[in-house]
């Protein structure tokens, strides 16, 4: 399934047959990975995301993302090179359960009794109970033969890995570690998205006239064209309902929208959120705009010449023009810009005083996050962070020398005085010894 980060437009035709399609989807039913149902490509930049899925062999065009979290959907999906087949001689495929096995055997008769159904969710949920109401000994059978496909991946893998040099190893090795910290990403935005529930963008007023239409026997693309082609027919005023109903209900979004964003920011997790996106918040909070400098004034003012002269080509005019001016002839757009520059700080310092001290928190971390300025304080403050720590390591190094050489000091000192004590005993010893020998001359 589609992550709910990602906000997905109509689209659900079948285009494999299509030759009016304007991105090269044939070309990608080859690249497909073995054994995946739904198979989401990233394809070229990270902003444009293709959700393919196969179904009764034909590719399906599912969805169109235009905006996405890149580290979000790349750890969900990866890319087309991550899902895309290597080279040299593919992995085994990992055999599947003993539910999976029996849904693909279960396949044909839940498309019998459901002719025209192609939503792989409801196939899943119909196989689903059809499995609980199993019998145990049909269920064993389905169990053994898992088992059995099991031991005879793990014999294949061994055998594939045995002929693996070790550079493709270490690739393998490679490939295991961002599988583990695409599941990592996976779970912290899971988690926070059960923290914050994100609200849902409420359907275009074609979707939702699209729902009161009865559906017969149309497949999905016939059902498309018709609800189309009603549109087209509807009264204006019956139009209007639908309209106004979306507007109101756009409004209410935005605005939850925005209330989402600031909490998602505030506990945290601005890595799932865009820069696109709190501009948005920003400007839906009533940041003043920025002032144009005394160049963009000076365009503004020789729009009128413009004409059919292309965007590129008046820019350079523009920019040729503006270069071969002097600083005389320039004063009258520095003083407009000034003017400019004076309003937007009023406007700025009167817009701060009216925010609550919730919406000033998030408006500072929103600046920082959109001028890349919050990425250098983190980094910034890990790098003392680590400094800090080798400070307090080398304290502890000193202070175990210390020690040591404390305990080294005591243990001499402890040598010395029991060598001092066995001389002393050494010397009593030989005087008494001499005693002895003198006594006995004596006598």
């Amino acid at each position: 399934m589609l992550p709910s980060c990602c906000q997905r437009a109509p689209a659900a035709v079948n285009v494999y047959n299509r030759d009016d399609v304007g991105i090269d989807v044939k070309s990608l039913k080859g690249r497909l990975p073995y054994g995946r149902i739904e198979t989401p490509l990233i394809l070229q930049e990270p902003i444009t995301l293709l959700c393919l899925a196969v179904a009764d062999q034909e590719l399906f065009f599912m969805f169109l993302v235009t905006t996405c979290r890149a580290p979000v959907c790349k750890a969900w999906y990866g890319t087309i090179e991550d899902n895309g087949p290597k080279k040299g001689q593919l992995p085994p495929p990992r055999p599947g359960s003993s539910f999976m096995l029996f849904y693909m055997d279960s396949i044909p008769e839940i498309k019998l009794k459901n002719p025209g159904q192609t939503k792989i969710g409801v196939w899943s949920k119909q196989a689903g109970e059809m499995w609980r109401n199993l019998p145990n000994e049909e269920r064993q059978i389905y169990a053994e033969k898992s088992k059995l496909a099991w031991d005879s991946y793990h014999d294949q893998i061994k055998k594939y890995t045995e002929g693996l040099t070790p550079d493709q190893l270490q690739e393998m090795q490679e490939e295991k570690w961002k599988l583990q910290e695409g599941k990592k990403i996976r779970k912290a935005y899971e988690v926070a998205l059960s923290k914050h529930r994100m609200p849902r963008k409420p359907k275009i007023p074609l979707w939702t006239y699209g729902e009161t239409v009865k559906r017969e026997d149309e497949n999905f693309v016939e059902m498309g064209a018709k609800v189309r082609a009603g549109w087209k027919q509807l009264p204006d005023l019956e139009k209007e309902v639908f309209i106004t109903d979306y507007e109101s209900k756009m409004e209410q979004w935005k605005e939850d929208y925005g209330i989402w964003v600031q909490e998602m920011l505030a506990d945290g997790y601005s890595e799932f959120i865009t820069p696109s996106e709190l501009k948005q918040e920003l400007r839906r909070l009533g940041k003043p705009k920025r002032p144009l400098t005394s160049y963009m004034l000076y365009q503004r003012a020789c729009q009128m010449e413009r004409g059919n002269m292309s965007f590129t080509a008046f820019a350079k005019e523009m920019g040729s023009r503006w270069q071969q001016m002097t600083d005389k002839e320039k004063e009258v757009f520095f003083a407009e810009a000034k003017i400019e520059k004076d309003n937007y700080i009023k406007d700025m310092s009167q817009w701060r005083e009216g925010l609550t001290a919730q919406q000033v928190k998030f408006t500072e971390m929103a600046e920082k996050i959109i001028n890349g300025t919050l990425e250098k304080e983190l980094k910034l403050a890990e790098k003392n962070k680590a400094k800090q720590t080798e400070i307090e390591k080398r304290a502890k190094e000193r202070l175990a020398k210390q020690k040591e050489k404390q305990k080294l000091g005591i243990q001499k000192a402890k040598q010395r005085l029991a060598k001092q004590k066995e001389k002393i005993k050494l010397a009593k010893q030989s005087e008494k010894q001499k005693l002895g020998i003198q006594k006995e001359k004596e006598e």
